[in-house]
Formats: structure tokens, C-alpha cells, sequence
């Protein structure tokens, strides 16, 4: 059995800043003229934008519809929805990303509830060893980025651990979490209570994992991934500051990686850690990844499996006789025409004074530095 300990992560001191700019009518409107108005609905953050067309829309309900389709293994059901694993994590967006909203870790007292268990996948990956080769992505990576770390997926489970697999396969391992209370105290002398997660993989069926490989992933939340498409490269990138040179106390640097979509290294802005460049891109990753489901930008019909993994490559995949993948191209981009626009919901209780009491302190704390408050977005094609 793997173990590992996740460090907890107190704010470190930064230099106090400036106070928010005045309160704009707009911030009620998070989405702009898109903006779900307010309505009070389980499925809030599943409702289209407000200003989408009707083709805009047609299409949107397509993407809503793959989104929400349970994928079956390969020849055991309509061969438009079948291909699934032969390893994987879930067999639905839907239920990863639940009711479109983000994860959570299992809680450590109902680890069987569906819910809880998908919701959370493991990262693994190990260092480049000094002598292999290195792409060009990796070496354009190491000349902007001084101490660039380039890993490699994990050479016996891929990218993540799949706890789920067909008949005929072995799931690659289960995770647990187990929750250990610590108490810290505050600069104010104010004593809180937080738990640190310790993450336990079992059942490794195709040998040990290793040590330093394992990183815990929530999904996270659909909303404003069309207006994040929208902000300009130019925008983004000027808020890097690698090296601190403006004695803030934050550094933070511009994620580049490969984009399928765009065929060329670019900007990252999607997934965790801006692994992805496009919606595209991380829609096909997740699918390949969390699904064993294969698309234009991501051909593998075995998803995650390994060299190692002899009877998950020979296993049959999903594609019909007039299909080119196992997610048709027309499917992929109903999906990212869907998760681009999601309707980002309006703003409530905007203006009360304990909100807006938080909204100065967020400033003045250096938050804001960060987690930057207000962006311009420009047009998109399409």
C-alpha cells in the first residue's frame, strides 16, 4: 500500500496592498450580458449562457446531452456511445464534474458513495531521468523557465490511477483518504482546527508506484470557461512575475504547453496547473484519461494503459465501421461548445454589507494579487 502526506499550506506574508477599486454595478454580472439572472435551481451551473443563439443553443443542448451519456465498454451497446476503458475512473462527465459544479475528496466515513469516490483522481508521474531525450516542448520550456522539472508519465500506470476497469482487467488500485485533525494558530493569537489528508492507494495490481508520484486532482467547477477563453494571451502573460522583481512577496510565471487544437505550443489556461490550452484540448485529455474514451486530438482507444499492460492494448475498442474515433469529432465539439458556455450565474446579495466588508478585506490582504478581480475579454473566433 502507497501512503503519502499532503503539507498543509498557511499563508506565507505578503505585502499588504492596495484597497479594491470602487464596487461596480457590473461585478453583479459575472458572466456579462451571458449572465444566468438569478434562479434558484439545482442545475444552475448546467443553463446556457442568457445572449446564446439559437444555433448557438441547438448546439449546446447537443454538447449537454454527450456530456451527460454513460459510455458502456466495447460492443455491448450502440456503437455511439461504447469504447469505454478498458481502465478508467468514471464513465460520465457527469459524474465527475457533479451537477457541473466541482468535486471533493472522500470524506474518510463513506468511502463506497459513488459520488465521492469519482469526483477525485490520482496524478502520477516520475522525473526525467539527466540523460533522456527531451522534446522540443520540453526544451523550449527549459529555456524560458529556469529550473524546469520536466516528468514523465508513470511507465506502469499512464497518467493517473484508474480504480475502475471492465470485466476481464483489474482496476489499477483504490484510493482512500484519511483525515487527521491539527490545530494551528493564527497571527492573531486565534487557535483553528484543520485537517490534513493522508492518501492511501491499495490494491496496486501492476507493481509499486514509488515514491514522489502521486498527486490527488478534484475536479473542478464548468462555469466562465468561455470567458476564460476570451481574456487575450497579451493579458494573461503581463501578469507573470517569475522572479518577484516587484517585491510583492508573490511570484508566478505563464503555463505553456502543446496544443492539439492549435497544433503549436501555447498558452495555458485550462485543467489544473494550466495543463491545457483550448476546452478541446482538455476535453479530449479527459475523455482519453478518465475514460479510455479515444477522439481526433487524443487517437489512443486503449485511454491510459501502458506498455505494460498487455491485455488492455489488444483489448477491442469502441470505434464503429463509419466512425473515426470513439468519440465522434462532431461529438467533441458539441462537448466544448457546451462547456464554454455554461452560464456563469449572477451574483447574490452583491451589495450587503458583510459582502462587501469581505470584498475590501480581499484587497487589502493581497488577494486580489493573485486571484485577479477584473479582466477584459476580447473576441474569439467562432
Amino acid at each position: 500500500m502507497w501512503k503519502g502526506m499532503t503539507t498543509l499550506l498557511l499563508a506565507t506574508p505578503i505585502m499588504a496592498l492596495a484597497e479594491m477599486p470602487a464596487f461596480e454595478e457590473n461585478e453583479l454580472l459575472p458572466g456579462g450580458e451571458g449572465t444566468v439572472k438569478p434562479i434558484y435551481d439545482i442545475d444552475v451551473f448546467a443553463l446556457p449562457a442568457d445572449n446564446l443563439g439559437a444555433i448557438q443553443l441547438l448546439d449546446f443542448q447537443l454538447g449537454s446531452g454527450v456530456f451527460r451519456k454513460r459510455w458502456q465498454p466495447s460492443g455491448t451497446s450502440n456503437d455511439r456511445i461504447d469504447g469505454l476503458g478498458p481502465l478508467y475512473n468514471t464513465n460520465s462527465c457527469l459524474f465527475c464534474h457533479i451537477k457541473d459544479g466541482r468535486g471533493y475528496a472522500p470524506d474518510g466515513t463513506s468511502f463506497e458513495t459513488a459520488y465521492e469516490v469519482v469526483s477525485m483522481v490520482g496524478k502520477v508521474a516520475v522525473p526525467l531521468v539527466n540523460d533522456a531525450y527531451m522534446s522540443e516542448m520540453e526544451d523550449y520550456l527549459s529555456s524560458v523557465h529556469p529550473g524546469f522539472e520536466p516528468m514523465r508519465p508513470h511507465p506502469a500506470y499512464g497518467y493517473q490511477i484508474q480504480d475502475h476497469a471492465i470485466e476481464g482487467h483489474m482496476p489499477e488500485g483504490s484510493i482512500s483518504v484519511t483525515w487527521h485533525a491539527e490545530e494551528v494558530t493564527l497571527s492573531d493569537g486565534l487557535k483553528v482546527t484543520l485537517r490534513r489528508p493522508e492518501f492511501n492507494i491499495e490494491d496496486l495490481a501492476y507493481g509499486p508506484l514509488g515514491e514522489h508520484a502521486f498527486s490527488p486532482r478534484i475536479t473542478p467547477q464548468l462555469t466562465g470557461l468561455g470567458l476564460l477563453t476570451a481574456i487575450p494571451e497579451d493579458a494573461i502573460k503581463a501578469q507573470a512575475d517569475p522572479f518577484d522583481e516587484n517585491a510583492d512577496g508573490i511570484s508566478g510565471r505563464a503555463q505553456i504547453t502543446w496544443s492539439g487544437t492549435l497544433r503549436k505550443p501555447a498558452l495555458g489556461r485550462f485543467g489544473w496547473k494550466g495543463s491545457a490550452a483550448t476546452v478541446r484540448d482538455q476535453i479530449s485529455i479527459a475523455l482519453r484519461n478518465d475514460m479510455g474514451i479515444s477522439s481526433d486530438l487524443q487517437p489512443d482507444d486503449a485511454g491510459d494503459c501502458t506498455a505494460s499492460q498487455i491485455a488492455c492494448l489488444n483489448d477491442e475498442h469502441g470505434r464503429g465501421t463509419d466512425e473515426d474515433f470513439e468519440a465522434l469529432t462532431e461529438s467533441l465539439k458539441g462537448l466544448a461548445v457546451y462547456a464554454e458556455n455554461i452560464g456563469v450565474p449572477a451574483r447574490r446579495n452583491g451589495q450587503a454589507p458583510d459582502v462587501l466588508q469581505g470584498r475590501r478585506v480581499f484587497g487589502v490582504v493581497g488577494c486580489a494579487a493573485c486571484h485577479t478581480p477584473k479582466w477584459q475579454t476580447g473576441k474569439v473566433s467562432g
